[in-house]
């Protein structure tokens, strides 16, 4: 799949922050909403969370997850509202995770 290529969003399975968060890393400069349909959109996030989630522990679904977001070099480009809207609609309803916290790095 070309979107797991192009890196702009990824785990470490394992990685943990110091309060034993799982890490998850979103790098926007490398996502191109344009070049790919909302569904593709949609099966990668669905692949990707699922993989994530396969591979962790009890634990880490207990502890929750950080989001860590470097916005470096990112622009309108990279953003699209439907897959945008899209993407927080399967963070909402689709995935027992629960979310931490939201770092953004760099931001513009």
């Amino acid at each position: 799949m070309d979107l797991v290529r192009r890196m702009w969003a990824f785990t470490m399975p394992g990685a943990r922050d110091k309060q034993g968060h799982g890490i998850f890393y979103l790098l926007p400069n490398n996502f191109e909403p344009r070049r790919y349909t909302v569904a593709e959109h949609r099966a990668f996030f669905v692949w990707l969370w699922e993989y994530f989630y396969s591979q962790e522990t009890m634990e880490f679904h207990r502890n929750g997850l950080i989001i860590v977001e470097d916005m470096t070099r990112c622009g309108l480009r990279n953003f699209d509202y439907q897959s945008m809207k899209e993407l927080i609609a399967i963070y909402q309803n689709h995935f027992p995770g629960r979310i931490k916290q939201v770092l953004l790095v760099n931001p513009p």
